[in-house]
């Protein structure tokens, strides 16, 4: 519309699926800055598909409860493409409407920003589709704060740097090695994001091929597995002997977060630590409104 003034900030053309740390850190201050500075009334951030569900995530945790409209405009097609173009100009419209809160529109499609899930659209091999699993549930946990509101960008992409080094996510699978775990951690991998099988089960016998030895070595190295599920489940370790298993060995259920919710979650809670005390990182990843 031609009586809105715009602010046009260009952080980098990239490919979604080739976003870095320092890309996030970019545009985690970049927003901040904005809204802390009171002048914007919406804000528009436009992305790719392919890492949609962890950048809007990691949006939503910060700047989930921001009292101004923050849209991100994903789509898969260039930024020449006519539904590009339709996306970008219905989030202009949604940034304007006074609505607050974060939320993704990708095509037709108004989105929270928290647990994306990633779909195709039937008939079509080529236009992705989201849904948002467990709205309600993943919106009651609490968002995070960069901690210092001066952080400069060198300091927050240092921090984003080093949360990102020591983050792993690992799909369970019959046959999976203690082993493998074993070695990231001697590598530096302080979390692990563990999708385990429905509402949180996996092998724990005496064998190399469970997770067993690797929980115990984990728990000797100060490392911490944070637990979601492959199949949708609500991860909460209450049905299974596993799942009794798991919560003795230090596995810590993530209810109802998808993986990349915990993800994203887990950076944000790293990135606005100053210390990273275990007990303290694991409280804020459990804490709710």
């Amino acid at each position: 519309p031609s009586d809105i003034r715009y602010e046009f900030l260009e952080l980098g053309g990239f490919l979604s699926e080739e976003v870095t740390r320092r890309d996030w850190a970019q545009l985690i201050h970049a927003t901040a800055a904005h809204l802390s500075a009171g002048g914007a009334s919406g804000i528009v951030i436009t992305t790719g598909t392919d890492t949609l569900a962890y950048t809007a995530g990691l949006l939503h945790w910060f700047f989930g409860k921001t009292r101004v409209p923050v849209i991100l405009a994903a789509s898969p097609s260039t930024a020449e493409s006519q539904e590009a173009a339709a996306t970008f100009k219905a989030a202009i419209q949604a940034a304007v409407s006074h609505d607050p809160g974060l939320w993704v529109l990708c095509g037709d499609q108004r989105l929270p920003a928290a647990n994306l899930k990633f779909e195709r659209v039937p008939g079509s091999s080529d236009q992705p589709a989201f849904r948002t699993w467990n709205r309600d549930q993943a919106l009651a946990s609490s968002p995070t704060s960069l901690g210092d509101p001066e952080l400069s960008l060198d300091e927050l992409t240092s921090r984003m740097e080093a949360a990102v080094r020591s983050v792993f996510v690992a799909k369970v699978f019959p046959g999976m090695q203690a082993n493998a775990l074993i070695a990231l951690i001697d590598a530096g991998v302080r979390f692990f994001i563990l999708e385990l099988y429905d509402t949180g089960t996996a092998n724990l016998r005496e064998t190399p091929f469970s997770l067993r030895h690797a929980l115990e070595y984990g728990q000797q190295k100060d490392t911490t597995f944070f637990c979601t599920s492959q199949q949708e489940g609500n991860v909460d370790f209450s049905r299974y002997v596993t799942s009794h298993d798991l919560w003795r060995e230090g596995a810590i259920p993530m209810g109802h977060l998808t993986t990349e919710s915990v993800y994203s979650r887990l950076l944000s809670v790293l990135v606005g630590a100053d210390n990273w005390d275990t007990r303290e990182i694991v409280a804020k990843m459990e804490q709710s409104e």
